[in-house]
């Protein structure tokens, strides 16, 4: 993000975006579902952030496009903790579209076919996952939270020999068996937890003793 690189709050803090992308790649990845609401909002506060900070930068003041920035992710992430269903499609379809872009991209498919590819795979992923309710969820949530985690610590380490602003994540062997083994992972996590609240017997109630 150009606006992004721009301010020297961000320059500055930059190890600490990482790291807190890094919890909410953790949340995502180990206890997604279970954290639904929670995953929706932080999502939406980063997307709001990023959208609204790329429309601020025709303030041309960085403490005004961080304000901006700011109002945008939260009233973002409001309404799609609100608007639950919206949510969810919008996050499924993003993890799927940015997985499927970059799998095109490292592949040096066409710039017209990476889109394309990203689309189907944001509008056919958002349905399944909407339509499957739970596991479809957890399935999401593992893959987003896995990404995430993988493009976090690549951020992390070479922070100090690059930059932030210079790193670029591939899809090397060694970069899909460590996605590919946080996510499966996080979903057998996150399935072993829910079967064990679905199993949970109901709360009965003690019928009151009459004196």
């Amino acid at each position: 993000m150009p606006w992004l690189k721009s301010l020297e709050i961000c320059e500055q803090h930059w190890q600490t975006v990482i790291i807190c992308a890094s919890l909410f790649g953790v949340i995502q990845c180990f206890a997604g579902y279970a954290a639904w609401p929670l995953v929706l909002g932080l999502y939406g506060l980063g997307l709001g952030f990023f959208a609204g900070g790329a429309l601020a930068v025709l303030v041309h003041d960085p403490g005004g496009a961080i304000l901006i920035a700011s109002l945008s992710g939260a009233v973002v992430g409001l309404l799609l903790v609100g608007i639950q269903w919206a949510g969810t499609f919008l996050y499924s379809a993003t993890v799927f579209a940015a997985l499927a872009a970059r799998i095109a991209v490292d592949a040096r498919w066409s710039t017209l076919s990476a889109v394309a590819l990203a689309c189907a795979a944001a509008i056919a992923g958002a349905v399944i996952v909407w339509l499957s309710g739970r596991d479809g969820m957890i399935v999401a949530s593992s893959i987003g939270g896995a990404v995430l985690l993988a493009n976090t610590a690549g951020y992390l380490l070479t922070l100090e020999q690059h930059g932030p602003v210079h790193f670029r994540w591939h899809f090397s062997p060694g970069q899909i068996l460590f996605v590919g083994g946080l996510a499966i992972a996080g979903m057998i996590i996150q399935f072993m937890s829910a079967s064990e609240q679905q199993d949970e017997p109901a709360p009965t109630e003690t019928p009151p003793q009459v004196q």
